[in-house]
């Protein structure tokens, strides 16, 4: 017989919110779990695996959508590696640009500071803060 886990204790094994477990039982990422005679849920092994995946996934940056879908795609016994593969390369696109973009606020920002510090007394200018009023444009 296959051992049973509590929600609990599924959580403790996952370091995993029990709303984020049921949630995902909601949406279908996780099937539903059966109920003990005490009708709390009870998960399975596989449950756990299943968590497991979709936990690492997630940290790769991969949307709730994007996961189920590679599940879909297992479950009609086919290999995503494919999909994964072009997802991930995805992200990382999408990352690269979202660092170009902090950097030139960044610098952008530092430039702010920099005339900010030379223009002080414009602070005293403006309805609450003249820097940011009038030479936030600038």
């Amino acid at each position: 017989m296959e051992e049973k886990l509590l929600i609990k204790d599924l959580c403790k094994l996952l370091d995993m919110n029990p709303k984020t477990v049921r949630f995902y039982e909601e949406i279908g990422v996780l099937p539903k779990a059966a109920r003990n005679e005490l009708n709390y849920r009870v998960y399975t092994k596989n449950d756990l695996k299943r968590l497991s995946f979709v936990k690492k996934a997630r940290t790769l940056g991969l949307s709730i959508e994007n996961i189920k879908n590679i599940i879909r795609i297992r479950e009609e016994g086919k290999y995503p590696h494919d999909k994964v593969i072009d997802l991930l390369e995805a992200e990382s696109k999408d990352l690269e640009q979202k660092i170009k973009d902090m950097i030139m606020f960044k610098e952008k920002l530092d430039k702010c500071i920099i005339n900010f510090k030379e223009h002080i007394d414009v602070c005293k200018t403006g309805d609450i803060c003249g820097l940011i009023e009038i030479l936030f444009d600038q």
